[in-house]
């Protein structure tokens, strides 16, 4: 779920220069997915005592689809070693 959301997020992104119903599918995307994590996050930093950075919980939110997809699609084109050991 969490790379079909984050996968259809950049497609979005990506196909909205040819159609701009795509930047609608982004749009919609992205913030159901920063409001969902938003609340999650707030209510977790007072059981941890953090502070949570607005700023920066949006540029790690921009930044997190591109992180999930590039680390899916890396064993495809590169051999894996774990502990010495081909995975």
């Amino acid at each position: 779920l969490i790379v079909a959301v984050n996968g259809l997020m950049l497609l979005g992104l990506l196909l909205s220069p040819f159609h701009l119903s795509n930047l609608l599918v982004f749009g919609t995307f992205f913030l159901f997915k920063t409001i969902l994590d938003y609340t999650l996050l707030k209510s977790a930093q007072y059981f941890f005592a953090y502070k949570l950075s607005l700023g920066a919980f949006l540029l790690a939110q921009l930044i997190y689809p591109i992180y999930i997809l590039t680390v899916l699609a890396y064993p495809w084109f590169n051999k894996v070693r774990w502990k010495e050991r081909g995975v």
